[in-house]
This record gives structure tokens, sequence and C-alpha cells, in this order.
């Protein structure tokens, strides 16, 4: 069993937001790592995380999936960072 701590506490106490926040960071950490080990980079996928994060945890968070190959999706459009705008918008 692995358990995973956010501020000094079991993460399946903190936040959606905050489990949400350490999600993407796990699946960032998973991105690089496959790009390491295949010298390709991988489309990150990353589904509506952002209605549940705190402005400065979309920053963060917008600010590395901008340079990635990246499919973003979102319920609630003005929930996208501003860092995100530079990518191809797609409303259905």
């Amino acid at each position: 069993d692995v358990e995973v701590m956010a501020n000094g506490r079991p993460l399946a106490t903190a936040s959606r937001g905050e489990q949400r926040a350490v999600l993407v960071a796990l699946k960032l950490a998973e991105y690089e790592l496959l790009a390491a080990a295949t010298s390709t980079e991988p489309l990150f996928l990353i589904d509506d995380v952002f209605s549940e994060l705190d402005p400065v945890r979309r920053t963060q968070i917008a600010q590395r999936l901008v340079a990635r190959p990246c499919i973003v999706t979102s319920a609630d459009p003005s929930a996208l960072p501003s860092q995100l705008s530079s990518l191809p918008i797609h409303e259905l």
C-alpha cells in the first residue's frame, strides 16, 4: 500500500482540489518518465480538472502543460487558465 501525504496529512483527507493537484503532479511525473524512456513526447490528456483548483494551482499546472502536446477538456471554459489560451480551443 502507498499513502500519499499532502501538507503533512493523508491525501484522502485533503480537499478535492488538493487531491486533483496531486494527481496531476503524478501524471506530469509519469509523462516525464515516459518522454525520457521513449525519446518521444506522449500526448497528455487532462479531463476537467481546472474547475476544482484554486487560481494559483490552475496557473502552476497550466504553465507545465502549455509546452507539452496535450488535450484539455473542461465543462466550464471560463475555468481554463489564461496560459492555455495559445492552445486551439474546440467547443462542443
